[in-house]
């Protein structure tokens, strides 16, 4: 007995047709490499003047935001 089935897409597999071959036709190209899992991440030499700057930001929003209660 076979159990009846919903297909989301019904024209996926018309009738007669059992086998579908997809074919790749892109162009090959060299794989994109950005480095290794095995290098340490290191930070940019101005990180420790933004995380100043970006401290001060948050810091003057919050005495904004207690100011306004």
């Amino acid at each position: 007995m076979r159990a009846m089935t919903t297909r989301l897409d019904p024209g996926a597999s018309p009738t007669g047709i059992t086998d579908k071959l997809v074919t790749d036709a892109t162009t090959p190209v060299a794989p994109d490499t950005r480095g290794h899992y095995s290098q340490q991440v290191r930070d940019l030499p101005e990180t420790a003047e933004w995380v100043t700057r970006i401290t001060a930001m948050l810091n003057e929003g919050k005495r904004h935001a207690l100011a306004t209660l």
